[in-house]
C-alpha cells in the first residue's frame, strides 16, 4: 500500500497528466483543480498546498494533552466560516477568464475552500491571502484615513477556459464539523460566457410567457405544459420551475418569431401531492416567469420510477456504472442507493453519495432534465453476472432494469476490422526515418476505488506544481 501511495503521489508531481475522477470521487480527494468532460468525469489536478507559516524549533515540542474522563468545559464546538465579501462578478464575460476573490473583514475563518459551477466542484483549495479590504473588490470597503484595513482571510482564484454559456456559481467557505463532515458557508455568483445567440442581442428581458389551460385536479396521469409569448420580445431558451426547483430547460421551440414564441413539453411521472408549475423566458441571464399554474396531483404516478443506468469502459479491466432520476418524479432528493445482484442481495454496502445533476433527454433535442445522480467503478473480474441498481427515498425504493456490463461496453471494445495493405508499386522499402521528431506522449491516468483510499490522505498531493484548470 505504501508503494502504491508513492506511485501515486508521483504521478500528481508530473505535471503533464491528469487524473481522471467522477464527480463522487473527487469530492472525497484533497486540493484539486477539476475540469468538466462531456464524458461526466473530470479531469483533476492536485493545488499544491500552502507553505508552512513561521514556528517554533522543530525541538521545542508541546507536552502531551491531559485526557479528563469526565465532560469537558466549555465542551468543544466548531462552527462554520462566517459569510465572505465576494468580490462583484460582471453578469457577461467577453472571454472564458474569471477571476474569483473574496475578502473576511471579521468572524470565523475557514480552514478551506471551494468553487462549484453548474453542479460541479471544479476547485478545493487551502491556500489564502490577505488582501486590504480598501483595494479589493469588497463592497463598501473604505480607507479610513491614513490606516490600512486588512482581511483576516481573502482568497483568490483564476477560472479559465470556461465554455460558453451560463455559469451558476457557488463559492463555499468551509470547516471540519466534530462528527468529521464539512460545515460550509455559500455565497452564489451567476455569469454568461460569449456573446450567446442572436435572439440575445434583443435590448430588455423576454415578455412574460402565458400558460395555456392546465387541469387542477390529476390522478397521476401526464400532463401538457403549454406556454405563449402571443406579442413582445422572445427568449433564447426556457425552463419549467415546481416551486423553486427546477425541473426541465429546452432551447427547442415549437413557434418562434421576432415578436412571438411558443413552446410545450409533456410532464409524466409528477409525484403525489400538490404542484406550483412556472415557465421562466430567459435570455442569458435574465429571465421573466410566467404566473404559477397549481396542479394537485391525488394519486401516484403509474408505474415505477425506473433509473436510468449508462455503463461506460474505464480502464482495461474496470467500468464506469452511472445512473441517474429525474428530479421531477421524486418527492425529495434520494437518501440512499445500492447495487443489486440477480438474487436482489446488496452488492457491497447502501451508499449516500447523491447529488444534483442535468442530463440531456435522448429523445428531445435541445432539452436538459434535472436529474438526481451516482456513479461507481465497477471490476469486470468481480461483476460478472447483471446488476440492478436500487435508489430509495426514505422507505419507497424503486430499481432499473438489469445491467450486463461485460455486453453494455461490448460495441464500446470492439476492435476495429484490419484493413490489408496495399502492395507497392516499388521494390524498395523505404525504412523510416530515424531522424523525425517523436511526438511526446500525453495522457490521464485513471485511479482505480483501491488506490483512490490512498488519496484521501492530503498530504500525498503536497507535490503538485499546478494550482489552475
Amino acid at each position: 500500500m505504501k508503494a502504491k501511495a508513492l506511485l501515486l503521489s508521483a504521478l500528481f508531481a508530473a505535471p503533464a497528466f491528469g487524473v481522471l475522477m467522477t464527480p463522487s470521487e473527487a469530492e472525497k480527494t484533497g486540493d484539486m483543480a477539476c475540469t468538466p468532460l462531456p464524458s461526466g468525469m473530470l479531469d483533476c489536478v492536485p493545488i499544491a498546498a500552502p507553505k508552512p507559516g513561521p514556528s517554533n524549533d522543530p525541538a521545542i515540542q508541546p507536552l502531551p494533552a491531559i485526557q479528563y474522563p469526565g465532560e469537558q468545559f466549555p465542551p468543544p464546538t466548531a462552527e462554520a466560516p462566517i459569510l465572505p465579501a465576494l468580490d462583484p462578478v460582471p453578469p457577461q464575460l467577453k472571454s472564458n477568464r474569471l477571476i474569483i476573490g473574496w475578502d473576511i473583514g471579521f468572524g470565523t475563518p475557514a480552514q478551506w475552500w471551494e468553487i462549484w459551477d453548474n453542479g460541479n466542484r471544479i476547485v478545493r483549495t487551502s491556500q489564502f491571502t490577505q488582501r486590504r479590504m480598501d483595494q479589493g473588490g469588497a463592497e463598501g470597503a473604505e480607507r479610513v484615513g491614513e490606516v490600512q484595513l486588512v482581511a483576516i482571510q481573502s482568497g483568490v482564484y483564476t477560472l479559465t477556459d470556461l465554455a460558453e454559456g451560463r455559469h451558476e456559481l457557488e463559492i463555499r467557505l468551509c470547516n471540519a464539523g466534530l462528527d468529521g463532515k464539512p460545515l460550509c458557508t455559500p455565497i452564489k455568483a451567476s455569469t454568461w460566457v460569449g456573446q450567446g445567440t442572436s435572439g440575445d442581442e434583443l435590448s430588455g428581458p423576454p415578455s412574460a410567457p402565458e400558460l395555456e389551460w392546465l387541469p387542477q385536479i390529476t390522478t397521476g396521469e401526464a400532463i401538457e405544459l403549454a406556454w405563449n409569448v402571443w406579442w413582445g420580445t422572445p427568449g433564447s431558451y426556457w425552463q419549467v420551475y415546481d416551486g423553486d426547483r427546477r425541473l426541465f430547460e429546452s432551447t427547442s421551440f415549437t413557434d418562434s418569431t421576432p415578436n412571438s414564441q411558443s413552446g410545450r413539453m409533456i410532464l409524466a411521472s409528477l409525484p403525489q401531492g400538490l404542484h406550483a408549475l412556472t415557465v421562466k423566458l430567459c435570455s442569458k441571464l435574465e429571465c421573466t416567469p410566467s404566473r404559477p399554474a397549481r396542479v394537485e396531483v391525488l394519486l401516484p404516478p403509474q408505474g415505477e420510477v425506473v433509473p436510468i443506468v449508462t455503463v461506460k469502459s474505464s480502464t482495461p479491466d474496470t467500468v464506469l456504472l452511472q445512473w441517474s432520476v429525474p428530479q421531477a418524479a421524486l418527492s425529495a432528493m434520494p437518501e440512499r442507493w445500492s447495487l443489486r445482484d440477480p438474487a436482489d442481495a446488496v452488492i457491497g454496502e447502501a451508499r449516500s453519495d447523491v447529488r444534483s445533476c442535468q442530463k440531456n433527454d435522448p429523445k428531445l433535442a435541445g432539452v436538459s432534465v434535472a436529474s438526481y445522480c451516482g456513479e461507481t467503478r465497477l471490476a469486470l473480474v468481480e461483476q460478472t453476472e447483471p446488476v440492478r441498481v436500487e435508489v430509495c427515498v426514505k422507505d419507497l425504493c424503486s430499481k432499473s432494469d438489469a445491467v450486463d456490463l461485460l455486453t453494455a461496453i461490448q460495441p464500446a471494445m470492439a476492435k476495429p476490422t484490419a484493413v490489408p495493405a496495399t502492395p507497392s508499386s516499388t521494390a524498395t522499402d523505404t525504412p523510416p526515418s530515424t531522424n523525425a521528431p517523436q511526438e511526446t506522449t500525453r495522457g490521464r491516468f485513471v485511479v482505480p476505488d483501491a488506490a483512490l483510499d490512498q488519496l484521501l490522505d492530503e498530504a500525498t498531493l503536497t507535490s503538485g506544481t499546478r494550482n489552475r484548470r
